[in-house]
């Protein structure tokens, strides 16, 4: 690795991903985020012009795959790094684009400090992999179990042709797939034509049932001949749950007994879709499979775990099995991924993309989001809105004093008691530095002055320890004022309670100002 810092661009679909990823990078002192791109010609353009040294690189894009991409970065520089980070686990994916150019390939969901590894091990020009992902590849082996019909002939597939295949595995139509990879439907349904060609299927069902079994082939293939590291369970068309896996059991904190012999429509079982509400029992996928004889795949549901007393998120792939000659199934065969840290690490994405990372309380763009709602509501329904800027005084004598520890538990002080001081639909933010913003709904400008002597005392009242034996005494300054009273948009009332709080400050400091204040002392 060269000194200095490594510049790293990435190329992900996903926002939260690219911002979860330039956020562990920039944590890094031998690493440089230099840039980004959610697709592919975004991200030919921006490379040229930032000239990484190593590009993250993510398989499904807008605009084209990541294997194309990665073609086209070697051929401009094959200096170039790259290292795949994606969701899909399966080892030809990794085969695919070693082959191609880039250096390593990793999972998503792996610990920040194993992606960290990849990171540093891809710029130190070695192979990335992950060991089972090596030793699938250096063995050589294809393993399939017996219910599996997916051809071991797959490597005959161009990337395109793969891609197609996998898009096609996930239920997606020819419309849907050729808006995704930017073609137009009768090119996808010369791939299509291709693919059957090459894999031997007589049909579009048997080409639409492959795809949809090689999708999951990766997971079956853990379960069945890798310990079974996935929760995995066969269910019966009566509805009756026949058998499972030891990591099933660990998922639903159940033992065997309590597991065999009951359905996944037993109340009991308390699973819930993303957004909170229950999954009625005609929705789980393991019933919609049996009722309907297709593939249900990727269904994200909670089940609540009865020993960790929590709900554990999945992702739930539902495979129907048909006897010969049979049109309806006789059972369903389902896997169960715990992607509860995945689960968490999007909340905590979305968590960060609106809040401070040290105080906790909103950010200055939600701050300015939610004022612009405001503002535009009291407008329309005719009713005040107040705001606060606030100011700790003398801040930067603090940090020259003290040190840096010392102003940020300061700040973090002042925003927990902010916090704990408003009213549930006020709205407490960090503005920048030491200034916070607080926003009153409803609140008109006597209300306002009343609320802000209250805050005032609370606050200067604060005595903050820094250390085990120094604790500083705080002191603020606030600048008060209402919409329409002051401003007639969001942005003004802005400035105006920034120049009543100016004012405070030059009126020397620990005090509180309003525009009416601030109006009458000149003179208009």
């Amino acid at each position: 690795m060269s000194g200095g810092s490594n510049k790293i661009f990435i190329v992900d679909g996903h926002p939260l991903m690219r911002g979860c990823l330039s956020h562990l990078i920039s944590e890094e002192r031998d690493l440089e985020f230099c840039g980004e791109a959610g697709s592919m010609s975004q991200a030919l353009q921006k490379i040229k012009s930032d000239r990484p040294d190593l590009v993250i690189v993510d398989l499904s894009l807008a605009d084209g795959s990541g294997i194309d991409l990665i073609e086209h970065i070697k051929a401009y520089d094959a200096k170039i790094r790259v290292l795949v980070a994606s969701m899909h686990d399966e080892s030809l994916y990794a085969q695919r684009v070693l082959k191609v150019g880039a250096q390593g390939y990793v999972g998503k969901d792996v610990s920040t400090e194993t992606f960290l590894e990849a990171i540093r091990q891809v710029l130190n020009d070695k192979v990335y992999l992950s060991k089972k992902q090596r030793d699938k590849i250096l063995t050589g082996q294809v393993k399939s179990n017996a219910n599996s019909e997916v051809p071991v002939s797959i490597d005959r597939l161009s990337n395109r042709e793969l891609t197609v295949f996998d898009l096609l595995g996930q239920g997606l139509s020819n419309g849907v797939i050729a808006d995704k990879l930017n073609l137009s439907v009768k090119t996808i349904e010369a791939h299509q034509a291709n693919i059957k060609k090459k894999l031997g299927f007589n049909s579009a069902r048997d080409l639409i049932r492959n795809a949809a079994l090689w999708f999951i082939h990766e997971d079956k293939y853990r379960i069945l001949f890798e310990n079974m590291s996935q929760g995995v369970f066969y269910q019966r068309s009566d509805g009756s749950l026949v058998d499972c896996n030891p990591a099933l059991l660990e998922i639903f904190g159940l033992n065997r007994e309590q597991f065999l012999g009951r359905s996944t429509t037993d109340l009991s079982w308390k699973v819930i879709k993303e957004d909170g509400s229950e999954l009625p029992s005609e929705q789980h996928p393991s019933i919609q499979a049996l009722r309907t004889g297709k593939s249900v795949l990727g269904v994200i549901a909670g089940v609540f775990n009865q020993k960790k007393k929590k709900y554990v998120w999945l992702s739930i792939n539902a495979i129907p099995m048909f006897k010969a000659g049979d049109d309806e199934p006789y059972e369903v065969f389902v896997t169960l991924h715990d992607i509860t840290d995945r689960k968490e690490l999007e909340e905590k994405l979305e968590f960060l993309s609106s809040h401070d990372s040290l105080t906790k309380l909103s950010n200055r763009m939600e701050l300015e989001r939610q004022l612009t709602e405001e503002v535009h509501r009291a407008a329309r329904y005719d009713h005040p809105v107040s705001i606060y800027m606030l100011d700790i005084d003398h801040f930067k004598q603090i940090n020259d004093t003290y040190g840096h520890r010392a102003g940020d538990i300061v700040l973090q002080q002042l925003a927990k008691t902010l916090q704990q001081s408003i009213r549930e639909e006020d709205l407490a933010a960090r503005y920048g530095g030491e200034e916070f913003v607080i926003i009153l709904p409803e609140t008109s400008l006597f209300r306002a002055n009343g609320f802000a002597k209250r805050l005032f005392n609370k606050i200067v009242g604060l005595s903050i320890p820094v250390s085990d034996s120094k604790r500083i005494n705080l002191s603020i300054s606030i600048g008060v004022a209402t919409f329409p009273d002051h401003a007639g948009s969001w942005t003004a009332l802005l400035e105006a309670a920034d120049k009543a709080m100016y004012q405070a400050k030059k009126a020397g400091r620990r005090q509180i100002k309003s525009m009416d204040n601030l109006t009458s002392e000149l003179g208009a």
